[in-house]
């Protein structure tokens, strides 16, 4: 257990991938390529994080409603 808590912690958070320039946002080079791959995964959690927060209801709440 110690060992994956090790780990854990020398990973690298969304957080860290991006840098504050300004008013922008950037992504960091070293993680775009990896970034893409989880673009879609990123952007769905981020929704329906925004959804709770926003009092909405989720795809998934929806269709459990009706």
């Amino acid at each position: 257990m110690n060992e994956k808590l090790r780990e854990w912690k020398k990973g690298v958070t969304l957080y860290d991938a991006f840098k504050v320039d300004g008013d922008k946002l950037i992504m960091d080079d070293e993680y775009k390529e990896a970034y893409d791959k989880i673009d879609f995964v990123v952007k769905s959690r981020i929704e329906k994080f925004s959804e709770a927060a926003d009092g909405m209801a989720t795809m998934e709440q929806k269709a459990a409603i009706t």
